[in-house]
């Protein structure tokens, strides 16, 4: 029992030092950034059934880190079970990919963690799973005033606000760890706004296995279709973006878009695939569900999918965002 314990206070040592490392963030840099969530589903019943979570959990942060980094995401910090990553946009043929790399990753370590939960005898493993939120905004620049309330830490480990001593040439611009030729560490550094709030409350509306898309987002990919769709026929890949995003909920978002009704999205690679996914028990467990299914979400003709999307200009008219919408979409033309 003592080794046991010994060993899970070992794993616990390591997810702290990961999230201390994490403090030290970089300065962004004004253009447009994806913001890519990926969440634990159901950990608070699994912690409580086994002593060793710290374990499974240790080995998800390191599934996601590692099968983001080929797409270029930067872990942003973790939130309770949540990992938090970002990635700014150099290109629009960046934009393209998102969707399909977003979702690849999540069912990647879904299928990796359920791997290792029945190799190593977890119980209540089949309640554990992962959900993800994709989102973009444009972030601009951050001006001398932003930095009122951040403190920087030298390498010798004093510390001081940017009023006392700091210029922009001093801050680091990594992720994590010190630059041996920098003299100040940025710390406690974040990404803000109404934009980044909007994604955390979208996230809300994510549930297991299930990738849950900004609106914003998806109207522009609807706008790029006809080029993605020659994107990925260049590469061999028959894929239309109209085929594997749904609308599948209007809900109120407390403390973003006014408190006004605003489309929730899922995607999915393969729509048809959709209800062999599912337990027997989730459309009566979950609203969401319950709507795709019973509504016949499932049966829109690709037609009726393709207006839907298309209406999505209409609904930011009218809630008000049709202009920021149509900035943000300018901003991603011109990469």
């Amino acid at each position: 029992m003592e080794d046991r314990l010994k060993e899970v206070l070992k794993v616990l040592s390591k997810l702290i030092e990961r999230t201390q490392k994490l403090k030290y963030r970089p300065q962004y840099k004004e253009g447009v950034y994806a913001f890519l969530s990926y969440d634990l589903v159901n950990s608070t019943e699994f912690k409580e059934k086994n002593d060793n979570w710290p374990e499974l959990f240790e080995r998800f942060y390191d599934h996601i880190q590692k099968k983001l980094t080929p797409y270029k995401f930067v872990i942003w910090k973790h939130i309770g079970d949540e990992v938090l990553s970002y990635k700014r946009l150099s290109e629009i043929e960046d934009l393209y990919t998102l969707l399909p790399d977003a979702y690849n990753v999540l069912i990647s370590v879904i299928d990796e963690l359920e791997s290792e939960m029945k190799k190593d005898n977890y119980e209540h493993k089949e309640n554990v799973s992962v959900k993800a939120c994709l989102w973009i905004a444009k972030m601009d620049s951050l001006n001398r005033e932003d930095y009122d309330n951040v403190f920087v830490e030298t390498l010798k480990g004093e510390k001081y606000t940017w009023e006392e001593q700091i210029t922009p040439e001093k801050i680091v611009k990594r992720n994590t760890g010190y630059d041996s030729k920098a003299e100040y560490i940025l710390i406690d550094m974040d990404f803000l706004g109404p934009e980044i709030d909007l994604g955390f409350r979208i996230s809300k509306f994510a549930e297991k296995r299930r990738l849950v898309v900004d609106a914003k987002l998806a109207l522009i990919l609807y706008n790029l279709k006809d080029d993605i769709h020659l994107y990925y026929k260049k590469k061999d890949y028959n894929y239309n973006i109209v085929n594997c995003l749904k609308i599948v909920s209007y809900e109120k978002l407390k403390g973003a878009v006014g408190g006004k009704i605003y489309p929730i999205l899922w995607y999915e690679n393969d729509w048809s695939k959709f209800r062999d996914s599912l337990t027997y028990d989730e459309p009566y467990k979950s609203d969401i569900i319950k709507n795709i299914i019973f509504r016949n979400i499932l049966d829109d003709s690709f037609e009726n999918s393709e207006e839907k999307l298309k209406a999505l200009d209409k609904i930011f008219q009218e809630i008000g965002i049709k202009k920021k919408v149509d900035k943000l979409e300018n901003k991603i033309y011109n990469l």
